[in-house]
């Protein structure tokens, strides 16, 4: 009955030009409670006859009632019996008719589990070391910090040899084996610490923070003083060539040397004797920073580095996989940074873009910093995938029902409006779709499998044991454990909870007796 033109009315709800228009483009807020509902009885019921009995064989109670007593809590009951298109009167066949897409259901949620289950018997596998590793980077940290006090001290004294800034694997095995009262792994030390695996580390690899403050000491006393003997010689006013720590705070504050000093002293002091002389401070001058140690953020550099990786790779996740992150791990260190600068043609302020991007100083960036859409889209679908299937491979098994190794458009927005994804499917299309040919490889998904995942407390807890070779049980509150993360999770839930304060609002009007009149006038 409709009299208007039909064609213009499918172009303007076939908002993606994909040639097919769903429920979602035509309402959003319908499409995810059916998309819900339809879920939750796959999951509540094994056939159209059970649901029939459950639902609608109660006597004495309404839909709405028995939909309640089963456990359904997103509302919108009217609405839902509307759209199960359920005639008064209708007889069990008739209903079995209405009923016929709970089988497709369950055939779709066995086949999820099937590849769920297969997945997870490596995945855990694959991360283990990882979080091995970074575990006992933490003990391994808090065990040089108690020690020795700071870990500018701990890197002169326990780990190098002569000062050396850059400390090679089996000089690094040689000092661990040193190390009295520490019975860690120095393999998985050194797999967290070296992470683009260059067979080497620097003091920034440590601890950045620490390495940022000596850096600027070192430029302050070069521009101010012309070297390390220069400016013993100025801190030391009484001319006794011996200073004490507070004699050294003191002449720091008054040259104009803002940062936290207390950590420099101690490093300067090797022995612990509480004081330092000028040999101590020659250590400066053989020292050669890394540039970004020093620079200040230039956000401008960072805005021509994103202009730049459009313009060469046309989406941020092609240029963040092909000259940043080219090893899959979703972290960047300054010198994959540094480097994937020169592969793109950066000629711009590299340290000052840096600086720009890790905010905190922690020695890495993600593929949020140089762009959160993008890293928000691949993250919320990752989780997903995971919790879902097991894994992106899985994921990318059920997904692709023609075994053609390629995904295109349409198929994987129907899969995901199938199986439950309610994320931005447009956006997280186009960050995967690497070489915009419209379709999406085995390659172009599976990288996602080599991201860090969210894990608990407690997995951390008892992989930093395994390490060490013990069944012992420790508590993620006890001194022996440090949390460790391997994405932001307070980013993560943030979306997160954004995303389920969304969906509760929606679900709240969809509920109202208001809502619900208007979407039967409508249905009518």
């Amino acid at each position: 009955g409709y009299e208007g033109n039909a064609s213009r009315l499918f172009n303007l709800l076939d908002f993606d030009g994909s040639g097919e228009i769903t429920l979602e483009e035509i309402d959003t807020t319908q499409h995810l409670i059916w998309q819900r509902f339809r879920i939750w009885c796959g999951r509540h019921f094994a056939s159209a006859d059970e649901m029939i009995d459950r639902l609608f064989g109660l006597d004495g109670q309404s839909f709405s009632e028995s939909l309640t007593s089963h456990g359904w809590d997103g509302g919108c009951e009217d609405l839902l019996k509307a759209s199960l298109m359920l005639e008064a009167g209708a007889d069990r066949e008739e209903m079995r008719q209405s009923l016929k897409w709970l089988g497709a259901e369950r055939r779709r949620q066995m086949k999820r589990e099937q590849a769920k289950k297969k997945a997870m018997a490596t995945r855990c596998r694959r991360h283990m070391e990882t979080l091995q590793a970074r575990a006992e980077l933490a003990e391994f940290k808090k065990y040089l910090k108690a020690k020795f006090g700071c870990f500018f001290r701990a890197w002169r004294v326990a780990l190098s040899d002569n000062d050396n800034m850059n400390i090679q694997k089996p000089e690094f095995f040689k000092a661990c084996n040193r190390l009295n009262g520490w019975g860690g792994n120095a393999k998985l030390v050194w797999k967290a610490l070296d992470r683009e695996d260059r067979g080497l580390i620097t003091i920034d690899d440590l601890d950045a923070k620490s390495a940022e403050v000596l850096a600027h000491f070192s430029a302050f006393i070069q521009e101010k003083f012309g070297g390390a003997s220069a400016a013993f010689r100025a801190f030391d006013t009484d001319g006794s060539k011996i200073m004490t720590q507070q004699e050294f705070l003191e002449a720091l504050k008054l040259h104009g040397f803002t940062l936290p000093s207390r950590q420099i002293f101690d490093g300067l002091d090797r022995n612990n004797e509480k004081k330092v002389m000028e040999d101590n401070f020659l250590f400066f001058d053989k020292w050669k920073p890394l540039p970004f140690l020093t620079a200040k953020p230039n956000h401008d550099a960072v805005e021509e580095l994103r202009a730049l990786c459009l313009q060469k790779c046309r989406t941020y996740c092609a240029a963040w996989r092909r000259h940043f992150d080219r090893d899959n791990s979703n972290r960047c260190c300054w010198h994959e940074f540094s480097t994937g600068c020169k592969r793109l043609g950066f000629t711009g302020d590299a340290p000052g873009a840096w600086r720009a991007m890790d905010v905190d100083c922690s020695g890495c960036i993600e593929l949020q910093e140089l762009d959160l859409k993008t890293s928000s889209a691949l993250l919320d679908f990752k989780a997903w995938a995971d919790q879902e299937f097991g894994s992106l491979r899985s994921a990318f098994a059920v997904f692709d029902n023609d075994s053609s190794k390629n995904i295109d458009y349409k198929e994987f927005r129907h899969c995901c409006r199938l199986y439950g994804f309610e994320g931005n499917v447009i956006c997280l299309f186009k960050a995967l779709d690497a070489k915009r040919d419209g379709s999406i490889s085995l390659q172009e998904l599976t990288f996602l499998d080599e991201w860090p995942v969210v894990v608990d407390e407690e997995e951390v807890a008892q992989a930093m044991l395994q390490s060490r070779g013990t069944s012992e049980t420790v508590s993620p509150s006890s001194k022996a454990f440090r949390r460790q993360q391997t994405v932001d999770l307070d980013s993560l839930q943030s979306r997160q909870l954004s995303r389920s304060q969304t969906a509760a609002s929606d679900a709240s009007t969809m509920a109202s007796p208001q809502h619900q009149q208007q979407q039967q006038q409508r249905l009518a």
